[in-house]
């Protein structure tokens, strides 16, 4: 929304350009379009981190969830405390099957969630809640118990 966009550029204090290449990149219908103007957005300003934010978006919604996470993981370098990109970072964990991680971005989430993503961050905690998280998400060979100190040879 145009007000979102006018917050965002109070206070992102990036250039005219790296913000007018973000902005188009915001109204674009394409995937390509949207990759397009976010990346340029970036060159204009590589601080400017709304820029792959957004980029990290598009690259979920296209199952290039390596790509998203790298974005996201741009995006907490710069502003650890945004909590869209620990919510993007979740969701880009889930395409790649690995619960365990997408419940750690999303707990992170939940902990930096503004109030008016109360009906989102609803949703999230339910689904950890429901999650059975004590399946290894890395590899589902069995695991064996540690040997104690009398089992040891």
């Amino acid at each position: 929304t145009e007000q979102r966009r006018t917050e965002i550029h109070r206070e992102a204090q990036t250039t005219p350009e790296a913000y007018e290449a973000y902005g188009k990149g915001l109204v674009a219908t394409s995937y390509e379009q949207q990759l397009e103007f976010f990346s340029l957005s970036i060159q204009k300003d590589s601080s400017f981190f709304y820029a792959n934010l957004a980029m990290g978006d598009p690259y979920n919604r296209e199952g290039r969830f390596e790509l998203a996470i790298g974005e996201y993981d741009h995006v907490i370098q710069e502003n650890p405390r945004c909590s869209h990109a620990f919510y993007g970072k979740g969701k880009a964990y889930d395409g790649l099957k690995r619960p365990k991680l997408a419940a750690a971005a999303y707990r992170t989430f939940v902990k930096l969630a503004p109030s008016k993503t109360s009906k989102v961050v609803g949703k999230i905690k339910q689904r950890l809640r429901d999650a059975n998280e004590d399946k290894d998400d890395d590899d589902d060979r069995p695991r064996r118990r540690p040997l104690k100190k009398k089992d040891k040879p």
